[in-house]
């Protein structure tokens, strides 16, 4: 006789992943829009792509391309990754064994994770981190070995980074711009990971997506400092970019043993991406005006300042964001838990923002450091930073 239904619904999540739970950004994002706060949390643009590239994805559906992509990704724009990369100056990879197209940067730091780790091996994370990070170690059976840099000022330090070193390591991952800090990390910070990955033969996993909104310094990237090339895997997207973080056109760039494994975890995760959006990504790196993409980056260094100077006003007190579209701001002595604060301003002022504690082990950092995004409207920012700047002061 089958056992009675079980009326209570039991947590089928496999242990992997029973610790991460729904992504704060969901979380927030749906909150926000329960109360019809202005969302400054999830990190997503208010305005378009360029229209001629979204009437060229139109364009493509319509002539047919619907079909699958080479598992690779479109020769065209894996060349067109690779020209634009060289055209900035950067490390130069072969399109056809060291360039792989992802749905997104999230699906590639998945695929070399899967396709590079091992069951126990150890990854050493900055928090505070991109939520991304440990979950997809952690569906590698790998385990994330997570360096807390609050209290150097979100410094990356030698000590801290060699204390973390165990016969088990396999890899360290580096986000520069750095989300959620906004830091763009320094030359000297890279050259002391670079050293660690040469000494202790370590894979760096480079993760750039916001390396085209750099506002203060210059972006670098580990994989051009010597004897980097062939051990690190540089991970950057469309969406950021182009306005586009919808439509996930990521990429990975890797020598080719490491190609191999982060395709050999690609094509049984989603094969391919669709076709019409990487004809247009394609478009984006060759033929749109790069007009259009510097006049992007000025309205964010408007916005950025915008911003900084209205939640300065409100009696925060914010980082200067130096790459990202992010900005992270200390609370105060009086909202020590930023969980609370956040919840408060959605009831309260209708905002929304991220606690920035979800980026560290276990929500035990960054409690006074809230995270606001400034890739929204003007009006809405400006509208943002009166709510917030009427719930301090109590009016």
């Amino acid at each position: 006789m089958e056992a009675p239904h079980d009326r209570k619904a039991r947590n089928r999540t496999g242990s992997r992943l029973a610790p991460f739970g729904t992504t704060i950004f969901s979380t927030i994002t749906a909150k926000a829009n329960a109360s019809g706060a202005i969302n400054l949390g999830q990190g997503f643009p208010d305005s378009d792509p360029p229209r001629e590239l979204i009437e060229l994805v139109s364009d493509m559906h319509h002539a047919g391309r619907n079909q699958y992509s080479p598992m690779p990704g479109l020769p065209s724009l894996r060349s067109a990754v690779s020209k634009d990369r060289e055209r900035r100056g950067f490390t130069s990879w072969d399109p056809d064994s060291e360039i792989t197209i992802t749905s997104g940067a999230t699906e590639a730091l998945a695929a070399t994770f899967l396709g590079l780790l091992e069951i126990g091996d150890e990854v050493i994370l900055f928090d505070p981190a991109y939520d991304a990070y440990p979950a997809g170690i952690s569906m590698s059976g790998a385990v994330p070995v997570r360096l807390s840099t609050e209290d150097d000022d979100f410094q990356i330090t030698r000590s801290a980074l060699e204390s973390a070193l165990t016969s088990r390591t396999k890899m360290v991952v580096l986000n520069t711009p750095w989300n959620p800090t906004g830091r763009v990390v320094s030359e000297s910070e890279i050259e002391l990971i670079a050293d660690l990955c040469r000494r202790h033969d370590l894979i760096c996993i480079s993760d750039e997506v916001y390396e085209r909104l750099v506002f203060e310094g210059r972006h670098r990237s580990i994989a051009d400092l010597p004897g980097m090339r062939e051990r690190s895997v540089v991970v950057s997207s469309l969406g950021k970019r182009y306005s586009c973080t919808g439509w996930k056109i990521g990429w990975a760039c890797a020598s080719e043993p490491m190609t191999e494994a982060i395709r050999a975890a690609h094509q049984f995760l989603v094969f391919s991406v669709p076709e019409p959006l990487q004809h247009a990504a394609h478009h984006a790196l060759t033929r749109l005006d790069e007009a259009w993409e510097q006049d992007l980056h000025e309205t964010y260094r408007h916005r950025r300042t915008l911003l900084f100077d209205g939640l300065r006003s409100a009696g925060l007190r914010p980082r200067v964001t130096e790459g990202s579209y992010f900005i992270l701001a200390e609370t105060g002595k009086d909202d020590v838990d930023d969980v609370a604060f956040c919840e408060r301003m959605i009831s309260d002022a209708r905002v929304a923002a991220i606690p920035a504690s979800i980026f560290t082990h276990q929500g035990s950092g960054c409690r006074s450091h809230v995270r606001f995004a400034f890739c929204k409207a003007e009006r809405d920012l400006t509208e943002a930073i009166a709510r917030i700047t009427r719930m301090r002061s109590g009016t």
